[in-house]
C-alpha cells in the first residue's frame, strides 16, 4: 500500500499494448457506464463500502518512509508495521541525519519499548484508538454528506460535497461534517477513494467550545494511490487546522506529511523482529534494508 519498470518491460509493454488496451477497454466502458448509471451518492457509498471491505480484509504489513513538516521543522522516520502495532525509527531532522547521541536515543527507545510489554501494549492501544476513530469517520460520510458530480480527470471522477443539514452527529469528531465541503476523488476503475480535498466552511464548536473548537478556513489534503497491485495506502496527508481540539493523538492540527517506499513485510514478522531492522538498518540512509 508500486511499479517498477525494467527496459525489457517496456519492450515487452510495446509489443502487447494494442493487445491489452483492446482486451481492457469493453470492461473500462461498462465500468464508467456502471459510475454514470448511479448517482453520486450511490457512488460514495459504494466507494466507502470498498474502502471499509479493504481495511478489513486486508491484513498485510507493510514498511515505509514518512517525512513530516510541521511549523517547527522536519522529521524522516521509517514504519515498521507489526501484528503489535507499529515502531517508528527517526533518522533525520530538518533534512539533516540524526548525530550519534541522537542515533543511540532511537535505538534505547525501541529497545525499552519491546522490553516493556505495559509501553508497547499502550502503543498499540493508542494506534488502534485512532484507526477506529479513522474508520468511524470514514463509514459516516454517505449519511453525513451530499454529493454530486463534478469534473473528470481521466480515470478519476470528482464528487463535489457539503453538509447534509439532516445529519445529526453522535461524537464530538462527528460534528466537523456539519461544516465539510470540498472534493473527493474516485478511482473509477477500482471504486476506490483516491483524494480528498477539504476545508471548514465555518467554525465548530465542541460541547458549546468548552471542549475545544475548530476555525473556519481549516483545510485537509489525503492523498491515496494504489503501492501494490490490489493495495492501497495514503501516500500524502495535509492538514492545517487551527483551534484547540484533538481528536487524534497522532495526528497534529498543522502538518504536511508525505509516505514513500512502501515495502510488503512477511505477515508474521515479531515486535522483536521489527525492532531489530530498525536497530540495524542504516542511520544516514532513508531506505531499510528488509534483509537486515
Amino acid at each position: 500500500m508500486r511499479h517498477s519498470f525494467s527496459l525489457a518491460a517496456l519492450v515487452l509493454s510495446s509489443l502487447v499494448l494494442a493487445v491489452v488496451l483492446f482486451a481492457t477497454q469493453p470492461l473500462y466502458a461498462r465500468r464508467v457506464a456502471q459510475v454514470q448509471g448511479m448517482s453520486a451518492q450511490q457512488l460514495l457509498q459504494k466507494v466507502v463500502n470498498n474502502e471499509l471491505a479493504a481495511d478489513k480484509n486486508d491484513n498485510s504489513l507493510w514498511m515505509y518512509t514518512s517525512v513530516t513538516r510541521k511549523p517547527g521543522g522536519s522529521v524522516e522516520e521509517i514504519f515498521l508495521e507489526t501484528n503489535h502495532g507499529i515502531l517508528t525509527r527517526r533518522i533525520a531532522e530538518d533534512g539533516k541525519p540524526l548525530d550519534k547521541e541522537q542515533q543511540e536515543d532511537q535505538v534505547r527507545h525501541i529497545r525499552e519499548l519491546v522490553n516493556d510489554p505495559d509501553e508497547a501494549e499502550k502503543v498499540e492501544r493508542d494506534q488502534s484508538d485512532d484507526a477506529d476513530k479513522a474508520e468511524d469517520m470514514l463509514r459516516l460520510l454517505p449519511q453525513a454528506l451530499l454529493a454530486r458530480y463534478g469534473k473528470r480527470r481521466g480515470d478519476l471522477q470528482a464528487l463535489n460535497i457539503k453538509p447534509n443539514p439532516n445529519f445529526q452527529p453522535s461524537s464530538h469528531e462527528a460534528k466537523v461534517f456539519q461544516a465539510m465541503t470540498g472534493v473527493i476523488w474516485v478511482d473509477t476503475r477500482e471504486d476506490r477513494l483516491a483524494e480528498i480535498d477539504g476545508h471548514l466552511s465555518h467554525r465548530v464548536d465542541f460541547g458549546w467550545g468548552i471542549l475545544g473548537h475548530l476555525d473556519r478556513g481549516g483545510r485537509f489534503h489525503v492523498v491515496q494511490r494504489e503501492v501494490a497491485p490490489g493495495h492501497w495506502e495514503i501516500v500524502r496527508l495535509q492538514v492545517d487546522m487551527r483551534g484547540k481540539a484533538l481528536f487524534f493523538k497522532s495526528i497534529s492540527v498543522q502538518q504536511n506529511e508525505t509516505r514513500s517506499d512502501y515495502k510488503l513485510l512477511p505477515q508474521d514478522i515479531t515486535l522483536a523482529q521489527a525492532a531489530n531492522m530498525l536497530i540495524h538498518q542504516s542511520p544516514s540512509s532513508s531506505r531499510v534494508s528488509a534483509g537486515l
